[in-house]
């Protein structure tokens, strides 16, 4: 019988979802938050945190990454897409009265 060749990706642990990523963080906040760990299980724990949060940050950079925004319609009528780009609360236009609305080209693309 001839071996089968593994493949790279074949032994290697499949990266965990962003919500078993985000429990975990959850779970490493409550447990510290508790002060019942000692300092070498509270290392220990934010050690397991910090690499969670990493995974939740790595999930939702590839996801903003696919999203699209509909911007408007060619004079065909199709529609017309730009990326997404994320702006953080309190940003550059963070004083502006009236938020850019969907279609707007004042500024970067937003969902709201």
């Amino acid at each position: 019988m001839a071996k089968r060749k593994s493949s790279p990706k074949e032994g290697a642990k499949a990266a965990p979802s962003f919500e078993a990523s985000l429990k975990e963080v959850e779970r490493v906040v409550g447990r510290l938050e508790s002060g019942e760990a000692s300092l070498d299980e509270s290392l220990a724990l934010y050690e397991k945190g910090v690499a969670a949060l990493r995974a939740c940050r790595e999930v939702l950079g590839r996801a903003e990454k696919r999203i699209q925004i509909l911007v408007g319609e060619n004079e065909d009528g199709s529609p017309l897409m730009d990326d997404f780009e994320h702006e953080p609360a309190g940003g550059d236009d963070a004083d502006d009265d009236d938020p850019p609305r969907r279609g707007s080209r004042r500024g970067k693309a937003s969902l709201f």
